[in-house]
């Protein structure tokens, strides 16, 4: 491979120290991702959750591994985990798979009892990732944005709407849609 994973530790690490690391991955390679954060990042094995089911306990942890149709599924305890302690950085692989809101992987999963993200409403993927990647300081009021780390090796110059996709995660106010 090109190194991707190991650059986007690399500077996980480096900030480790701030807050929790959200690592979203394609389901196939969500145990290649465990294996190299035990390997590679100073975490102890009880700091590292590893999301595989709709009905796993989020819980806060110093690494959280998910797949990205898992962060849709479990969007709404992810969400009050990251109320609580904010995540300070997101390693998304293979990002080119954030479609647009009517991509075909962005479709909400059925309602099955553990609600979805504000209200009860569910979410796109996008808009999940948006809000795990901002904090609000609930005294000043101010906020700030995790790293975040897009990792892909597949050229986006067929798709303009995947780049699309990328840009509005992080400024959806300066990206409101792909006209």
């Amino acid at each position: 491979g090109l190194g991707k994973p190991f650059s986007a530790l690399g500077i996980a690490a480096a900030y480790l120290h701030e807050g929790p690391l959200l690592v979203g991955c394609p389901s196939s390679m969500r145990e290649v991702w465990v294996g190299l954060v035990e390997e590679w990042l100073p975490v102890p094995p009880d700091e590292l959750a590893v999301l595989r089911r709709r009905w796993d306990m989020v819980t806060h942890r110093k690494v959280t591994v998910v797949s990205l149709h898992m962060l849709v599924a479990l969007q709404a305890p992810l969400l009050r985990l990251h109320e609580r302690r904010p995540f300070r950085a997101i390693i998304l692989d293979e990002s080119h798979a954030l479609h647009t809101e009517t991509g075909p992987l962005q479709a909400a999963p059925a309602h099955d009892g553990h609600g979805g993200g504000e209200g009860g409403a569910w979410l796109n993927r996008n808009e999940v990732l948006h809000r795990l990647s901002v904090a609000t300081d609930p005294v000043t009021r101010r906020r700030s944005y995790a790293r975040l780390a897009l990792l892909s090796a597949t050229p986006m110059l067929r798709e303009p709407e995947s780049m699309f996709a990328l840009l509005q995660l992080r400024r959806p106010a300066d990206f409101p849609s792909y006209a």
